[in-house]
């Protein structure tokens, strides 16, 4: 309002009161930390300390135990008092960023992450697991320079902002070992910067106030320079309005005296300037309001610069009391100085004598039983009278300067938005409105209400407000609302919604319903509602049903059901009856909800709990199975040496020979299998393990299947685990068997060599180079092109339940991706599928090695063997005899310990079972070593998850043999053991 607008001067002020404050601030914020070389030398600005000065003799030659030999010199106990002494946070880091020590200054700092030393900084000083980004200990440690950050501090920490500086420790070689950290708590100056801001914005505001004056009155100059009789009526103008304003201002010191005013206030108060510089604000003003407005300079204006708008009453020269309206600034010189108040003063008498005019009509409208309220020109309820409080059910003050009909919850709903619309293009052009609109009560209830909506013009014609009359209509809508909500609740629900009527018929189902059946709601209303579990169930299933519903009981359980596209699922379902008022049955409903999909996850639990009972039995079977392989092996070879090479039996003991390592290689992949051991990836040939795979899946697939193999390139090779790559070829040809089981097929299997290109590598997701592709091919029925992408989804199927957990494809995918290699698919509905499955191909120097005859090494040294089976002790003995070896057995470990001990010296190597009763091999070569540490030990296993090769070796085994071995490799074991042995000595 013009008549508020403060003066050029007054601005002009008020602008370097705030300049003031700015430097005041600036002045305050401190510097930035400047940490320097430890001497007495003057800091440079932004000089960074020479941190190989400050740790030089602290890296030279402190030999502590626990700490590096960097981190304090000779007199360690004058730098720590120093270091302690130091304000700023000084820690020392090694180049891992674990903290070797702290000055009291971080301690106090992070007092709740104590002790600091020995942790990670980034852990102790910020509670993350890894370093900040940025990192300026990290930028320090790469760039062998000194690297500087501001860091917030924890928000337990005293010290809420830090400044931070880095400096690499150098060894003797010039080699980073460390870092030194100076850490400065900048909170202050952080403060003082944000007050800054502040003070800046308001500033900007001022200037901005006082540019917009200076452009008007630039403009009022250009004006009444056009002619010396327009400078003067303008004159006259600007003299007449200052002296007719309306708001009176005047100005106060800290003593409460007027110092100045304009003639709006001599008007107000009755005084002249001259009368009123005599006088204290106080003098005006009644003793009743001196203490609130005391407080109010005290804690509003002393405290922010102004006061929030409040009223009290001036005493008029007269002697008569009026009330006023005021609103009171600080006041400031050039420098900043507090030196006085600013108070701009309006008459509101006539404003009063309206209000208790608008208080009468108020009154007589509150005895109204239509609800009434007065409306702002925005709409905010300015009046409500008694009827609107209880037809709403809310207090006075939750009503008043409200906007409750025209609220955020309506105005989301989009059919409100015209409405709402509506009302405001009739009540603007000046008409009523009349209509219907929705609202809350205080506990949520919603109510309907009949509305009228009337404007009240001025004298100008302009809507000064508007006068609402409504009516309660709730009761009349409140059925058919209720009806809708039900209805659109299930409509949206995921559940299965069917209202049956009381013969049993389906009056209604929801869209959930026909989603998961596929009819629908024309397909299925009228029919039986167990029409999509014909042919599953007998009679008496749906006799049972009906008898326990029509006694007026609910029945609940699990119904397997057929969609209209012939896939099972399974439906857990609650079907209660409908009763009316008189308790009658009228109907029925059922709620159901899939379970196919928990089900199969149940069925897969399952299957990996079967499969971790056949892992258990692997390895039991592994240890039994291979002491038996080891037996029929050594026994078979001892045979084969006493016969000539001519003699058809020692052909027919090879044969033997050859299916016993067949045997032990089939065990080694029974454990793979069920992960009791780990192949690992190693060279293996692509196209041999392909054959081998084949071998085990014919037997398995319907004579009705017709393999065919294509293998262009025996010798191609990959890096992986074989039996990971015979699980992708099985699985793979069971898909391929299940979509010919009907009619039968072709099965075609293929391994080609294959360069790929850019294009074709990104057709399998990986890079361009030569692989080894394996292509599988069936007649099948083909892939629908609706699912063909989310066959390699985990646990998708469309197989019935039962048949399938829908992970076999997934299993593929992530072997063959965990070789590096892709997968892609062709399939036609009804034309069969192909999988195109590539893996990295590597290459061999030397493929085929000539076969050469095995040399097996003896000797003559005494040997100490330990084997609880009679079979496999005795065939050991006599291979190591066979060798040259002196031999002694025992048939315990308590025994075999016994003959030890009698004479430590006697054996020279001592070869132990690690599976045997009272005492496992591993222990009794524990104890073997306790008396002779150096004494060589050979420890053999057919099975075992207690002790490992790594296990064995760490705790002195000189040697470690998996059961079943062959004479070779028994003799190969024995001589590098003895040899090793040797070579210590």
């Amino acid at each position: 309002m013009a008549d508020q607008r403060k003066t050029k001067a007054q601005l002009l002020e008020e602008l370097n009161q705030l300049r003031s404050i700015v430097a005041k601030l600036q002045s305050s914020a401190g510097q930035p930390i400047v940490p320097g070389k430890f001497s007495t030398a003057p800091h440079r600005k932004h000089q960074a300390p020479d941190s190989h000065n400050v740790c030089e003799k602290a890296a030279s030659d402190h030999g502590a135990q626990h700490q590096p030999q960097w981190l304090f010199p000779p007199d360690e106990k004058m730098f720590e008092t120093v270091f302690n002494a130091v304000q700023d946070g000084i820690s020392l880091l090694d180049a891992d960023l674990t903290i070797r020590w702290v000055n009291d200054a971080m301690r106090h700092w992070y007092a709740a992450s104590l002790p600091l030393e020995g942790k990670k900084c980034f852990q102790a000083y910020h509670h993350a697991d890894q370093p900040c980004n940025p990192c300026p200990t990290l930028r320090c440690l790469q760039t062998g320079t000194m690297a500087s950050e501001v860091v917030p501090g924890l928000p337990d920490s005293p010290a809420k902002w830090l400044e931070l500086y880095s400096y690499p420790i150098h060894d003797s070689s010039g080699a980073i070992v460390g870092v030194v950290e100076f850490v400065r708590d900048i909170t202050t100056r952080k403060l003082a910067e944000i007050a800054l801001q502040k003070a800046n914005a308001e500033l900007s505001a001022r200037e901005e106030e006082l540019t917009a004056l200076n452009e008007e009155l630039t403009a009022s100059l250009q004006q009444l320079k056009a002619s010396e009789e327009s400078l003067r009526e303008s004159e006259e103008r600007y003299r007449h309005f200052y002296q007719e304003v309306r708001d009176g201002c005047c100005a106060i010191d800290l003593q409460g005296k007027f110092t100045e005013c304009n003639p709006a206030f001599e008007r107000i108060t009755g005084y002249t300037i001259d009368e009123l510089q005599h006088m204290s604000y106080e003098d005006l003003t009644p003793a009743q309001w001196h203490e609130m407005e005391r407080r109010i300079l005290r804690e509003q204006v002393a405290v922010q610069g102004y006061s929030s708008l409040y009223e009290k009453e001036y005493r008029h020269k007269d002697g008569h009391i009026f009330p006023i309206e005021l609103q009171a600034y600080i006041r400031r010189d050039r420098d900043g100085n507090h030196i006085g108040y600013w108070a701009f003063v309006r008459d509101i008498t006539e404003r009063r004598k309206s209000e208790e005019e608008r208080n009468r009509l108020l009154t007589a409208i509150a005895q109204s039983h239509d609800a009434i309220a007065i409306m702002s020109p925005t709409g905010v309820i300015e009046y409500a009278n008694p009827a609107i409080l209880s037809l709403l059910d809310r207090p006075f003050s939750e009503i008043m300067y409200k906007n409750p009909l025209f609220s955020s919850q309506n105005l989301v709903k989009e059919q409100n938005k015209k409405m709402i619309a509506d009302i405001w293009q009739t009540l603007n052009a000046g008409e009523a409105w009349y209509g219907t609109v929705q609202e809350h009560k205080k506990d949520g209830t919603s109510i309907d209400l009949e509305l009228s909506i009337t404007p009240v013009k001025n004298i100008t014609g302009r809507s000064i407000c508007f006068i609402l009359i409504g009516r309660d209509i709730t009761e009349r809508k409140k059925m058919q609302q209720q009806l809708e909500r039900f209805a659109a609740a299930i409509e949206h629900a995921a559940e299965t919604v069917m209202i049956m009527a009381a013969d049993g018929t389906i009056q209604y189902v929801n869209p959930a319903t026909q989603r998961l059946t596929g009819f629908t709601k024309a397909e299925v209303v009228g029919k039986n509602p167990f029409f999509t579990t014909q042919g599953i169930y007998s009679s008496d299933f749906y006799r049972s049903v009906w008898e326990t519903l029509r006694s007026g009981s609910v029945w609940q359980g699990q119904m397997t059901n057929i969609s209209k596209d012939g896939k099972r699922y399974e439906l857990e379902a609650v079907i209660s009856p409908i009763r009316d008022s008189n308790g009658g049955i009228t109907g029925y409903i059922s709620i159901g909800r899939d379970i196919t999909r928990e089900l199969a996850l149940e069925q897969q639990l399952r299957q990996s709990q079967k499969m971790e009972a056949i892992g258990t039995l692997a390895g039991g079977i592994a240890h039994d199975f291979n002491n038996i392989l080891s037996a029929i092996i050594g026994y078979t070879e001892l045979a084969c040496e006493q016969l000539p090479e001519s003699e058809q039996l020692r052909h027919n003991l090879l044969q033997v020979l050859k299916a016993a390592d067949r045997a032990k290689n089939l065990v080694q992949q029974i454990l793979a299998f069920s992960r009791k051991s780990q192949m690992g990836h190693q060279p293996i040939p692509f196209a041999a393990t392909i054959t081998d795979a084949l071998k085990l899946l014919r037997p398995t697939l319907p004579s009705t299947i017709e393999i065919h193999t294509h293998i262009t390139d025996s010798d191609a090779a990959i890096r992986g685990d074989a039996t990971q790559i015979q699980q992708v070829l099985i699985n793979l040809c069971t898909n391929a068997a299940h979509a010919m089981q009907e009619t039968g097929g072709t099965l075609t299997i293929a391994v080609n060599p294959v360069s790929l290109d850019l294009d074709q590598a990104a057709l399998y997701n990986v890079g361009c180079g030569d692989y080894v592709m394996l292509e599988v091919t069936d007649t099948g029925t083909g892939i629908s092109p609706d699912i063909i992408d989310r066959i390699f989804d985990p646990f998708f199927t469309t197989k019935e339940v039962g048949k399938g957990s829908g992970m076999g494809l997934a299993v593929v995918h992530g072997i063959v991706k965990s070789h590096g290699g892709g997968i892609r698919v062709e399939s036609q509905t009804g034309n069969g599928t192909s999988f195109f499955a590539v893996f990295p191909r590597i290459y061999h120097t030397d493929p085929h090695e000539p076969v050469q005859e095995v040399f097996i090494p003896g000797g003559n040294e005494s040997v100490l063997i330990v084997d609880d089976e009679d079979d496999l002790r005795t065939v050991s003995l006599h291979m190591l005899e066979s060798l040259g070896y002196r031999v002694v057995a025992a048939r315990t470990s308590i025994e075999a310990l016994s003959l030890f001990l009698q004479d430590p010296e006697r054996f020279d190597l001592v070869i132990t079972d690690q599976t045997m009763p009272g005492m496992t091999g591993y222990e009794l070569a524990k104890k073997i070593l306790e008396v002779r540490p150096s004494m060589p030990i050979i420890l053999c296993t057919g099975y075992s998850e207690t002790v490992s090769e790594d296990k064995a070796r760490a705790c002195g085994i000189t040697g470690f043999i998996f059961k079943p071995f062959n004479r070779a490799e028994l003799g190969a074991t024995v001589r590098t053991a003895l040899d090793k042995s040797t070579c210590r000595h």
